[in-house]
């Protein structure tokens, strides 16, 4: 080995010793480095913000403050016009805005320390990756990040493309620049499950609400991102193909079925349910039993976590809108870009009160026992979301008397469910009212992923217990 070698590892070996040092001293976990990554996220793009060459006209520290939350939490919902207030530099920012904050800006940060070595990246930062990632090993960890960025670039890719080649056959741009400006705006928007658009009216725009095929393209980008990258590891991985195919007892992981199983019930019956409440109502004026029946899918595919519409979101009925925050709360899959308490949380709540109802004393799932670990930490999470979403609508109806009930309702389960669909109040919120949302989108964010990670951290229990004792509930 040359001295110069030596002097490149023990530098290395340095800057490794220092960082683990560093975070040792900062004694800092997986759930608060993700509040911390996204605070510096939203801080920096709202500072971006406020210069102004990023917006046709003036804007206020709160409305800067409100996009940018909205982009790095990938909610969607928006005080400001994102294609006619902003100039083609602030929805720059608003597009990175989108991809660090869907991809998670740990992921990101923690990929350029890890990409071409695992020696580059200290044993305290392996180890967030392992409890980032619910992996079984370091390795793993490191491996799943590289596939992740690649993954999402390639998928995002695709949507590019495909987005692109059938704009580009409808002359809908008068130039080739701005049709790839908008079909990388678009993938992005869509696989990030953020649902930001750059027209006017959203989606509702005939370039995307009349035309199946861009459509088609949004959804599978939604589905694809809210999946979770975890689950497109399982399944889409070369490994894991070659593995099951060189091993026929080898199946897709049982996190891999709850999440397909659980999106396809929500989707099919979501679809079906939207479609006999809204057949006579915003879907009469589409004409025709299929086009009704796609926009059922779509509008249903997108209340998940992404937030597009092609129908008038106020102009639905009560029960429609209550089986669409229904659809909100539950959001996407464990690790995806999409939010909500998560369909996997919905399914051991729903395995549990199944299993209570039936008298078992276990949860089952394809001859495997659920924890009971697992069903606390189902059980906590929807509760401490209930209750943050009540304490929001609480504060609403304080700071907006003058707006319904129904609307604040929709706006506090969307903004928390970073979702972004909006019964149109948004804009006309007042700057309390909008803070209330702020604070909504960033606990919404990273509010399910702390409670996850703080609760699976193990503490020191006395090893005495103390007697049983009984009282009624219910």
């Amino acid at each position: 080995m040359t001295v110069f070698h030596r002097f490149i590892d023990n530098k290395k070996k340095k800057e490794t010793e220092h960082s683990d040092w560093f975070l040792n001293k900062l004694q800092i976990t997986p759930a608060a480095l993700m509040i911390v990554s996204f605070f510096i996220l939203i801080t920096v793009g709202t500072l971006l913000l406020l210069i102004p060459c990023m917006t046709h006209r003036d804007i206020t520290f709160i409305d800067a403050l409100f996009t940018a939350t909205s982009a790095s939490c990938v909610t969607g919902l928006t005080v400001l016009g994102t294609g006619s207030d902003f100039t083609f530099w602030g929805q720059l920012v608003i597009l990175l805005l989108m991809q660090l904050g869907g991809i998670s800006i740990l992921a990101f940060a923690t990929f350029f320390a890890a990409f071409f070595s695992t020696s580059r990246i200290g044993v305290k930062q392996q180890h967030l990756l392992k409890d980032f990632f619910a992996t079984s090993t370091i390795t793993d960890s490191i491996s799943m990040l590289r596939e992740i960025v690649f993954a999402t670039i390639l998928i995002e890719i695709i949507g590019v493309v495909s987005l692109y080649l059938y704009w580009n056959s409808t002359h809908l741009f008068t130039n080739n620049w701005e049709n790839l400006f908008y079909s990388i705006f678009h993938s992005i928007s869509a696989f990030t499950n953020s649902g930001l658009c750059l027209w006017e009216d959203s989606s509702m725009h005939d370039a995307l609400a009349k035309n199946y095929f861009p459509q088609v393209v949004i959804m599978i980008l939604i589905i694809t991102g809210g999946m979770g990258f975890i689950f497109l590891h399982d399944v889409f991985s070369f490994k894991q193909i070659k593995e099951r195919h060189s091993h026929k007892w080898r199946r897709l992981a049982p996190s891999t079925k709850v999440v397909l199983y659980t999106t396809l019930i929500i989707l099919v019956s979501g679809a079906i349910v939207f479609y006999l409440l809204e057949r006579n109502n915003s879907l009469s004026t589409l004409g025709g039993f299929g086009k009704s029946l796609f926009a059922s899918v779509f509008q249903v595919v997108t209340s998940r976590s992404a937030g597009f519409n092609s129908l008038e979101i106020s102009a639905f009925s009560v029960p429609t809108l209550l089986l669409i925050m229904l659809v909100m709360f539950i959001g996407a899959s464990p690790g995806s870009t999409g939010g909500g308490i998560k369909t996997s949380t919905a399914f051991v709540i729903f395995k549990s009160v199944a299993a209570t109802i039936r008298g078992k004393k276990n949860i089952e799932f394809q001859k495997k026992t659920i924890p009971f670990e697992i069903v606390d930490k189902a059980y906590s999470i929807v509760l401490m979301s209930l209750l943050i979403i009540f304490l929001s609508l609480f504060a609403l109806t304080l700071a907006e008397p003058h707006i319904p009930f129904m609307t604040l309702l929709f706006e506090s389960v969307s903004s928390f469910s970073i979702c972004g669909l909006s019964m149109g109040c948004t804009p006309e919120l007042s700057s309390a009212g909008k803070m209330i949302l702020v604070v909504n989108m960033y606990t919404g964010r990273i509010g399910t992923l702390s409670i996850a990670f703080a609760l699976a951290r193990r503490i020191k229990e006395a090893k005495h217990q103390y007697p049983n004792t009984y009282f009624m509930v219910g």
